[in-house]
């Protein structure tokens, strides 16, 4: 199947051909989950007890449980390019995945066969350099299937197999072989290096380029973004002497090169930026960048982790940025509990610090040993999170800001409710602030629309007393950013907090569409693409600022895809130059990141100004022109800047005034009549130099962080505590009520008080409804512990929707609540069903699958098949939709769905949606049963009887997939009030 690859079953240990190198299989080896499928899980680690020939091995742990299609171990062989690989593995699983990028940018797979024998060591070689090489599968660069040496990158993958979701593989004795330097004309403009990362200068340092080989006839020309020729010549010793041009003006450049007559295909680009001082961008300026280094694999491409960390840290600080995003993974720093191991970022940290960058810092994972059970993706110890906050805190606190979780009201970062992340966001705010006083936390970020159900029961459990800046995630239109902010500050206003500074830490854009170079995970922006990233980056920053946002994290600094490849985000390309939306980033902390925002200014119809006042009392303006990135919802995506919307304005001005363009071409205008003439484009530019201008709408005043009300007893903090299979469960995707099965007699719950601080504490709890029965009187919690109450539900309430509320006076003080809306269908008595009879019709099903999806009759009558055919890559799901026969099929006063479903495969996630005349719906997960038919009863969650379509189906884990509907039908219900 493989030509002239070779695996070889052999005795653990046994000799194998010598190679040129040895690459050890150490910490430089990064872990990848596959986040373009997500779902999956794992670690890498090095062991150096087990020896193979007589070095270290690694080992790779995968887990596909809950989804995913591959995880991996990737790293930058740079310590030799390679053409040849060998080596050893032993492993359960039958199939590894080999990954490799060559020298024309385009990546290679080859999917190897294994014998699945977890004892015995598996021989592996790789001859990429042979004629007759054949891959899997290929893409990206020039996409032909040939090997375009030397080859840098390298990956091992693997996949779930059948039934087998959890193995591990060992690897070892890995040996590359070096790749033999000869000229390759055909790529050889890709080869050149600036001296500066990423290609940032500043123009105090000297302009050089190394290319590394020589070709008779090599010239260079330099252009501007403007296309203009700056400079061009021959490159020293035919491109074997590095090439130092003489200075060149402010700007971004791209060095192209020839060969004789010959035009070299690719490449390099760079730009030119004033140098930096310390008064040229203050400390609390809004501009910030996602980082993201600790996660993104990426940094390997730059030889060790470390490199790749003080890469990135001196490309933020080449451009201007004083503050970046990061991540810290607690499940890897602290996989036994109190035994922490902080080298890796303790080493970046000291970095940043030496370049002035400080961190906002996110974690959302969690260590085994502080969750429920290996599902959960919330911890449920809130002393854990205290501790290990604490801990983080006060090991960083001289530069580190603090966000607990990410994107918490998403359900891939949480699958628990939102009074548990409240109780827990609690706890890490306590331990925060006790390894650090003075240092601001933030809660993870809002994602969903503000007020979602979530979003209120997480605010309704006082968790505004526990956080200094309220913290959004935005990759929405343009356009839609006001409305954001301001739902935003209503949403702040409602909770008692508005005053508290917000921040958006992940803003980015999907207007561009997919990447028009390369293929799958190796795509990149075509040129024009580059450029409309680097106008959204600008526009974005100055828009939020405008609207009061005190600091945005552009996402993201290095090379990073989602969607197979789809869809690209990066600041930097994969080659580690950087894309003009970073000059552009530089160029705007540079123009305005010492200056006041004043307000924006009237410059006329189509066009956008904003006013800023600098250190020296000389006024600024920023000014383009309304674009379709401005103005329309990107639908489609596919976004290009072909049109530049030219409009010409003038300015008062009372002496020369300087331009500065988005990347950083300046030019000097003389006033006439006591004003300038500009023109303006969709590419932002700014005017220097001004005096006496008013804003036509003032600025909105910042806002300072605030530390929350005093005089709350904020050290206690309540967690309720419940079994799924006592009779209690939660909507799995809204995540917002505890809802009391039909079958429960007596619920009972419990809830645990806890002391997170170092003094005793004595109170009393209360309840709504008020005669819950189990609290005592009084009680005393000793420090940094807790007690657990069993109590009772009340037999009876006046609705089907209620709220559990418990606060309480500890020490004089009153304690933050714990709220918890719950849906008693203890307390309905059934009443009836109703058949779907169009449930059982296929014509009356509409499709609505991401793949090739066909309804059709299933094995007998009143059965419906659906199949779906997915291509490679794609986000796999199937939700057929079914109209409801109105008023009739109402599900007003609905208490359960009920249907038999028959599937042919497995599914990641199951689920039954329930969709209101505004498109939008609640959602229930079911589970099935592969293979045969099952019964399966789904309750009418909250707002579920507002539907007038229903959706039943699955994400599927396989390419082709199949299932069947029969006997689907409404069970309703009456609200007795008592049981």
């Amino acid at each position: 199947m493989f030509s002239r690859i070779v695996l070889i079953f052999i005795a653990a240990f046994s000799a194998m051909s010598v190679f040129a190198e040895p690459v050890l299989f150490d910490t430089n080896w990064a872990f990848t989950n596959g986040p373009e499928f997500p779902g999956a899980s794992g670690s890498y680690q090095p062991d150096g007890k087990m020896l193979c020939n007589g070095r270290p091995t690694g080992v790779l742990d995968a887990d596909f449980s809950h989804g995913g299609n591959y995880v991996g171990i990737r790293r930058w062989i740079s310590e030799s390019v390679f053409v040849r690989l060998s080596c050893e593995l032993m492993s359960d699983t039958t199939m590894m995945g080999v990954f490799v990028s060559d020298a024309s940018q385009q990546w290679h797979y080859l999917e190897l066969p294994l014998s699945g024998d977890a004892g015995v060591w598996q021989k592996l070689e790789i001859n990429f350099a042979d004629p007759d090489f054949k891959s899997t599968a290929h893409g990206g660069g020039k996409n032909d299937g040939k090997v375009y040496l030397p080859l840098r990158d390298l990956m091992f993958r693997v996949s779930p197999r059948g039934e087998l979701k959890k193995f591990s593989v060992r690897f070892g004795n890995l040996q590359v072989k070096k790749a033999t330097a000869k000229s390759d004309s055909a790529n050889s403009a890709s080869r050149i290096k600036p001296d500066a990362p990423g290609g940032l200068f500043t123009n105090s340092e000297a302009l050089c380029f190394k290319y590394g080989s020589k070709q008779p006839g090599l010239r260079y020309l330099i252009r501007d973004w403007r296309g203009n020729v700056v400079i061009e010549g021959a490159w020293p010793a035919d491109g074997a002497q590095p090439l130092c041009v003489e200075r060149i003006p402010q700007g971004y450049y791209t060095l192209s090169l020839s060969a004789g007559k010959t035009t070299l295909p690719g490449g390099a680009s760079f730009s030119v930026l004033s140098p930096l001082d310390s008064s040229s961008v203050n400390q609390d300026c809004p501009y910030g960048l996602d980082v993201a280094a600790v996660f993104i694999p990426s940094v390997d491409g730059l030889g060790s982790r470390t490199d790749g960390y003080r890469f990135f840290a001196s490309l933020a600080q080449r451009a201007g940025i004083k503050m970046i995003r990061e991540r810290l993974n607690w499940e890897t720093t602290e996989k036994t509990r109190g035994i922490f191991e902080l080298q890796d970022f303790t080493a970046y940290h000291d970095i940043l610090r030496e370049y002035g960058i400080k961190t906002c810092v996110t974690n959302h994972t969690a260590p085994l040993w502080a969750k429920k059970n290996d599902k959960a993706k919330l911890p449920d110890n809130p002393l854990a999170v205290y501790n290990f906050m604490k801990k983080m805190s006060e090991t960083y606190k001289s530069q580190t800001v603090w966000e607990f979780w990410n994107e918490q009201d998403l359900i891939f970062f949480t699958s628990e409710p939102a009074w548990q992340f409240a109780t827990m966001m609690k706890a890490a705010y306590l331990g925060a602030r006790a390894g650090a006083p003075g240092n601001p936390v933030l809660p993870g970020a809002f994602c969903n629309p503000v007020d979602s159900g979530y979003n209120k029961v997480v605010m309704e459990n006082g968790v505004a007393d526990y956080f200094d800046i309220f913290n959004r995630h935005i990759y929405e239109p343009l356009c839609h950013y006001p409305r954001y902010i301001r739902e935003t500050r209503d949403f702040l206003r409602r909770y008692g907090v508005e005053d508290k500074p917000v921040w958006v830490t992940e803003n980015g854009t999907r207007a561009e569409g997919p990447g028009k170079g390369g293929k799958d995970s190796a795509r990149e922006h075509s040129p024009e693409q580059e450029m409309l990233q680097a106008e959204f980056v600008v526009k974005s920053q100055l828009i939020l600022q405008s609207l009061g946002v005190a600091k945005n994290f552009t996402f993201v600094l290095p090379p990073y895809n989602e969607g197979d490849g789809a869809k690209i985000w990066g600041l930097v390309r994969f080659d580690y130059s950087a894309k003009p939306g970073l000059t552009a980033l530089a160029v705007l902390t540079r123009q305005l990141g010492a200056a006041q925002y004043q307000g924006e200014i009237n410059l006329g119809r189509g066009l956008c100004g904003l006013l800023f006042k600098q250190p020296d009392n000389s006024q600024s303006v920023v000014f383009w022109s309304k674009s379709e990135l401005d103005n329309d919802d990107y639908q489609p995506f596919g976004i290009l800047p072909t049109q530049l919307y030219k409009k010409g304005f003038n300015l008062s001005a009372v002496a020369a005034a300087t331009v500065v363009d988005m990347l950083g071409i300046s030019q000097s205008v003389m006033p006439k009549n006591g004003k300038i003439q500009l023109e303006s484009i969709r590419f932002p530019a700014y005017v220097n130099n001004l005096h006496g201008l008013k804003a036509s709408r003032p600025a909105i005043a910042p806002r300072t962080v605030a530390t929350g009300k005093d005089g709350i007893e904020k050290s206690i903090v309540l967690q309720l505590l419940y079994e799924e299979n006592d009779g209690f469960e939660v909507n799995a995707f809204s995540r917002d009520n505890l809802i009391v099965k039909r079958s429960v007699q007596k619920p009972r719950l419990k809830l645990a008080v806890w002391n997170l601080s170092d003094k005793p504490q004595r109170g009393r709890l209360n309840s709504l409804p008020p005669n819950v029965a189990g609290f005592p009187a009084e009680m005393d919690i000793p420090p940094f512990e807790s007690r657990e109450l069993e109590f009772a539900l009340p037999q009876s309430a006046s609705s089907l929707n209620s709220v559990l509320a418990v606060n309480g006076i500890f020490n004089g003080k009153q304690i933050s609540p714990l709220c918890v809306p719950i849906t008693r269908r203890d307390l309905l008595v059934p009443a009836g069903a109703r058949q779907l009879t169009n449930a059982g019709k296929p014509d009356c099903w509409r499709k609505n699958s991401s793949g090739e999806m066909t309804v059709s009759r299933g094995d007998a009558v009143g059965e419906v098949r659906f199949n779906s055919k997915f291509s490679p890559g794609v986000d796999r799901w199937m939700y057929p939709e079914l109209m409801l026969a109105l008023p009739g099929e109402s599900l007003k006063d609905a208490i359960a769905i009920e249907f038999e479903i028959k599937s042919e495969q497995t599914a990641h996630t199951s689920v039954v949606m329930f969709i209101d005349d505004k498109g939008s719906g609640p959602c229930v997960s079911y589970e099935v049963i592969p293979g045969k038919w099952t019964k399966c009863s789904v309750d009418i969650p909250s707002g579920g009887d507002l539907a007038r379509m229903i959706r039943i189906g699955m994400n599927p884990d396989t390419l082709n997939a199949s299932y069947q509907l029969r006997n689907v039908a409404i069970r309703y219900g009456k609200f007795t009030g008592q049981r």
